[in-house]
């Protein structure tokens, strides 16, 4: 009996393995893959249309982004908004929430 194919991921599923992998730092990922530079990771990601998931990203209303990201998709200064969380303590979460829910009730 003859063994069934082989199912090799695709590029993107490869990609976004690695990313996972190097926990969103493009230098561990060059790491990883024996790379100098982590152009050379960059360039890969460019070429087949893969974005690269910082560990810095997280998701928000259904969208993935760094904090300042959702600040600007929302009208939300990242500075003062940096600040307000900063200052209490409070989570990315927290800080995004209290400025949406400011910004729609004016």
């Amino acid at each position: 009996m003859r063994p069934g194919p082989v199912m090799l991921p695709t590029p993107r599923e490869w990609l976004e393995n690695l990313n996972r992998e190097a926990c969103g730092k493009v230098e561990v990922a060059a790491r990883m893959l024996g790379f100098k530079t982590h152009s050379a990771v960059s360039v890969m990601y460019r070429r087949h249309g893969v974005r690269w998931l910082s560990y810095r990203d997280f998701e928000y209303r259904g969208e993935v982004g760094t904090f300042r990201a959702h600040c600007l998709r929302f009208g939300i200064n990242p500075s003062t908004a940096n600040a307000y969380r900063r200052r209490g303590n409070r989570s990315d979460v927290e800080a995004l929430d209290y400025y949406v829910s400011r910004s729609a009730a004016q």
